[in-house]
């Protein structure tokens, strides 16, 4: 795993692409979130897997993105374990229909404080004691 930089916004496109096609950042943006927070790629025998985050007073978990084929192979949990290092609180939106997501999440002590009024919920993590 190593962190992410502006420089590796081409690359994340690319997951972006094949892991969300229907809902992705394209170079430029990802560019500026990169540029604005930070992130981690993981690429293993297995595939590979991002995360992007931005720090405004708490840690926003903006995208966690893992390959189809490495999925279930504890890439996401690497991935949001290694953002949460060190930090005070976090929150994240996520599809109220991604099971597996909510898992992780509810998992690592994050709760659903908000309905984003769609099809997501607000989760938030309070730092541990």
């Amino acid at each position: 795993m190593r962190s992410l930089h502006v420089d590796d916004a081409e690359l994340v496109e690319e997951l972006e692409y094949y892991v969300f096609p229907t809902d992705n950042m394209g170079a430029y943006l990802l560019a500026r979130e990169l540029e604005a927070g930070g992130g981690y790629i993981l690429q293993a025998e297995g595939g590979r897997g991002y995360i992007l985050f931005r720090d405004c007073g708490i840690r926003d978990i903006l995208r966690i993105g893992v390959e189809e084929g490495a999925r279930g192979q504890g890439f996401g949990e690497m991935l949001l374990l290694t953002a949460l290092i060190g930090i005070g609180d976090a929150m994240l939106t996520v599809r109220k229909w991604n099971k597996p997501a909510l898992r992780l999440y509810a998992k690592h002590g994050f709760r659903v404080i908000a309905d984003d009024l769609s099809n997501s919920w607000v989760m938030r993590r309070l730092h541990p004691a």
